[in-house]
């Protein structure tokens, strides 16, 4: 049974703080009071768009957690940007609290400011209480970087949250509703974007790699075989695409300012460096990509896709490689060989000397011995172009033959590792004898590369030639810099008489200096002297 004895009706996309707050306005209890009957925790804060402990706000209000999961949080976006850690963060926002749940995301690690609070549409606010008889607030008004109602295209009103505003207190939309502001066209397209991807990520798993991947086939932006990425071609649209935007800063409601330039873009589409990221630049890269409709997403065709990367001599058949052998088994020539299948000549050579196939080109000209005398070379780890000068070869047949041989690549590679391992020592040994008194910083930065080797290959061995680590100095801040980039910001703002020393604090950011580190302002604090006593 849940703890509510009256009809309590909830609308669908109703985040569970409108919920909550509306319960504890109707039966007349104190926030304390509501916060420990539904959660247990008299002082427990809830994140307006990504909360914990759904499970007991479930139970309490006879819901279904699976539904407020999906329909009243911004979960579903989570899932399709963060698809790797959506079952562990789905189950966080059941049984945990907010911090544990913002902690798996990529919301908090990203390094710039968005806006923390809640968002409003005064049209919404009317069509609520006439259909309702009250208002609430909306899921999808609460995406990071949307400034416009999706649904009446006016601009959203803002209610700061967190530490230095309101917090512990439940906030309700206004019932009276003031004058509405129009939004722009770019702030429309990026709300409309972000409600119809909610609306389409809720009922749909989407891998947005492949989704993007194909959409930019389709676009012309991806050249190659293996279909490499136009990078300076993608972002230069994206910013064009985006270029009336007016991004915000210092926390405030609005796209931050720190991705103008877009540079996130190749962090998200390649898949080496591909990374968890906050949604808002999803929003940004999807809304140009699709053109504004989030349901090309869905499309996937499979021919669309780079073709995977070519396994040349791996060792292991693979399907081009087979038809190739059954080719050269059969005597084919090599240019019929290559007519049929595509393959390049050297290709087919490769693939035939590597099965001991014989064949009559030029590079079967040389004997068994020849051939054997390279591989002899090659063991010991001389250089292919010394050995083409002993023996009087070519480099290009002393690649063959090396490239021919099972696994003789990868012991040449280890020699090497091997060779650079003793150079590195023998470099950094020399430095640390000649300058005893340097630290590891120092002998770091005077010989980078011998570190890097010795770092990447045999951290024992640079751990022995290194001097005993020296505890680290504490970071000294230069006060007087502070002070004067915080003095100009202060008199950058228009009136500073009205404000808390919390809001100047977050205004310019910074960092809680107003507050616990004025003694060490003294042009600031001369500054606010006149305003604030």
């Amino acid at each position: 049974m849940g703890g509510v004895h009256f009809h309590f009706p909830v609308p669908s996309d109703e985040i569970p703080l409108s919920t909550v707050g509306r319960f504890a306005l109707l039966s007349g209890y104190t926030a304390p009071n509501v916060l420990h009957q539904v959660y247990g925790n008299a002082r427990k804060r809830i994140n307006p768009y990504l909360p914990g402990c759904i499970g007991r706000l479930s139970e309490f209000f006879q819901l279904d957690p699976h539904m407020v999961i999906m329909h009243s949080t911004l979960y579903p976006l989570l899932r399709f940007v963060q698809a790797e850690s959506a079952s562990t963060i789905y189950q966080e926002m059941l049984f945990s609290n907010e911090a544990k749940v913002l902690a798996r995301t990529a919301i908090t690690h990203s390094r710039f400011h968005v806006f923390y609070g809640l968002n409003y549409c005064p049209a919404c606010v009317l069509e609520d209480i006439e259909s309702y008889g009250f208002s609430y607030w909306h899921i999808r008004h609460q995406v990071s970087g949307v400034q416009a109602c999706y649904k009446h295209h006016c601009m959203l009103n803002a209610l700061p949250m967190g530490e230095g505003f309101t917090d512990r207190v439940f906030l309700y939309p206004p019932m009276k509703v003031e004058t509405v502001a129009e939004a722009n066209d770019t702030q429309i397209r990026f709300a409309t974007y972000a409600a119809s991807l909610f609306d389409v990520v809720k009922d749909h798993e989407i891998n947005y790699a492949d989704s993007y991947r194909c959409l930019l086939t389709e676009m012309g932006l991806t050249h190659g075989v293996h279909g490499k990425l136009k990078f300076a071609e993608i972002i230069l649209g994206v910013a064009d695409y985006w270029q009336s935007v007016e991004y915000a800063s210092g926390g405030q409601p609005g796209v931050p300012e720190a991705l103008k330039d877009f540079s996130f873009i190749g962090r998200i589409l390649r898949q080496k460096t591909r990374a968890p990221c906050h949604p808002i630049k999803h929003l940004l890269f999807g809304c140009w990509l699709t053109n504004n409709d989030p349901l090309r997403l869905l499309m996937h065709n499979e021919k669309a896709l780079p073709a995977p990367h070519d396994a040349l001599c791996t060792g292991v058949e693979n399907d081009g490689e087979t038809e190739v052998l059954s080719f050269l088994r059969e005597g084919l020539s090599f240019n019929r060989i290559e007519r049929i299948t595509g393959k390049s000549r050297c290709c087919i050579k490769r693939i035939a000397e590597y099965y001991q196939i014989p064949h009559r080109t030029n590079s079967m000209r040389y004997s068994a011995d020849i051939r054997r005398k390279v591989l002899i070379k090659a063991f010991y780890g001389e250089h292919r172009k010394d050995i083409a000068q002993e023996l009087g070869l070519t480099v290009g047949f002393v690649e063959q033959v090396i490239a021919a041989e099972p696994l003789l690549s990868n012991w040449r590679q280890h020699l090497r590792i091997r060779k650079n391992i003793y150079a590195a020592y023998s470099k950094l040994s020399a430095l640390v004898k000649a300058n005893p008194e340097w630290g590891r910083t120092q002998l770091r930065k005077s010989a980078q590369a011998a570190y890097a080797v010795l770092y990447n290959h045999d951290r024992d061995l640079l751990n022995k030639v290194l001097p005993q680590a020296a505890k680290p100095k504490p970071y000294a801040k230069n006060w007087q810099s502070e002070d004067e980039r915080i003095y100009r910001a202060l008199n950058a703002l228009d009136d500073i008489s009205s404000d808390s020393l919390s809001s100047l604090d977050r205004k310019v950011d910074g960092h809680g200096n107003l507050l616990r580190n004025r003694t060490k302002l003294p042009m600031t604090s001369e500054l606010l002297s006149r305003y604030h006593k």
